[in-house]
């Protein structure tokens, strides 16, 4: 359970850098 727990908080940390990245290219980009 708690290696479950683990890999969900791994898996939410990656998606939000994703959304981080995306968004900071999009700025770039509009710049």
């Amino acid at each position: 359970l708690h290696i479950l727990a683990s890999g969900s908080k791994y898996n939410l940390n990656t998606h939000t850098a994703t959304v981080f990245d995306s968004d900071l290219v999009t700025q770039t980009f509009n710049k």
